[in-house]
Order: structure tokens, then sequence, then C-alpha cells
């Protein structure tokens, strides 16, 4: 028999839950909703990164042609930061607090490329950078809030599985 794919056999299910429960239909259709929600918002925070590495590539490379000797400090950075956008899901799994850690790290080098251009004497261009870290400080801040609700609620599961093992002296 062939594997339906998620949506249709999705479809299928919704549609002979609502026949035979209504309510069961409701739960059915959150738990797939969820489910599209959850990879979506993976997507986000990989493209997020990925045009984090752009944008410090680029400038990395703005600084080599004109023979600035920060040049290779952005390279680096960009290069980490695609490595991470390449590698979110296993390093997202292992950390919970890797988003918001990279999302303050991301701040602080666009916080310098806006100095430079501060000090370059450039009038609006740096005003868009700061703008672009404290928007990266706000969503670590909310990220790093909603993962460490996540990993309140693991820790204390895993905590009361625990007193139950260990018998009572």
């Amino acid at each position: 028999m062939k594997a339906l794919p998620l949506r249709r056999k999705s479809e299928i299910e919704l549609q002979a839950a609502q026949k035979f429960n209504p309510i069961f239909a409701t739960v059915l259709k959150q738990f797939y909703m969820s489910r599209i929600h959850r990879k979506h918002r993976e997507k986000m925070q990989k493209f997020a990164h990925i045009l984090a590495a752009i944008i410090i590539l680029l400038h990395a490379f703005e600084k080599f042609e004109i023979n600035e000797p920060s040049y290779p400090f952005y390279t680096i950075a960009g290069i980490i930061f695609l490595l991470i956008a390449i590698f979110h899901d296993q390093i997202a799994r292992r950390f919970s607090y890797i988003d918001s850690t990279f999302m303050i790290i991301e701040a602080a080098v666009y916080g310098m490329i806006a100095n430079e251009y501060f000090h370059a004497g450039k009038k609006g261009l740096p005003w868009l950078y700061v703008i672009a870290v404290a928007a990266y400080v706000a969503a670590a801040l909310i990220n790093s809030r909603k993962s460490r609700k996540k990993h309140r609620g693991k820790k204390r599961k895993s905590k009361s599985s625990e007193d139950m093992e260990t018998p009572a002296a």
C-alpha cells in the first residue's frame, strides 16, 4: 500500500473524524496545524541565520576590497553563521539556547558593522544596522523565554521520574 503525503492523509483523517466525532476532529486539526507551524518556524529560524551569514560575508568582501585588516573576522563569523544555518536542526535538538545565543552574537557583529559605518561618516545605513541589532536582541529575549519554559518543563518531568525510581529511606 502506498503511503499518502501528510497533507492528503490529514484531509482524509479529518473527514472521517468529522463524521465520527466533531470534537476529535478539532483536536486532530490542531495537531496537524501545530506540526505545520513547527516546520515553518524552523525554516524561518534557518533562513534568519542564512540571511545574517550572507550580509556578514558581503561586508567581509567589502572590507577585503578596500584592504582593511578586519575582513578575516567577518569572513570567519559569516562562515560560522552559515554552518549554524546548515546544521540548525541537529544543533537545536541538543542545545535549547543556541538560537538565542547566536542571535545575540549576530546582533554584536551587526553592532560592530554599524560602528564602522558611523566612523566612516555614513548617515542612514548605520541606523538600519542599529534597528537590526534591536530586532535581534528582542527576538533573542523572546526566544530565550520560550526555550526556558520548555527547558523547565523537561526538568520537572525528569525530576519527578527520578523521585519515583529511588526508594524512600
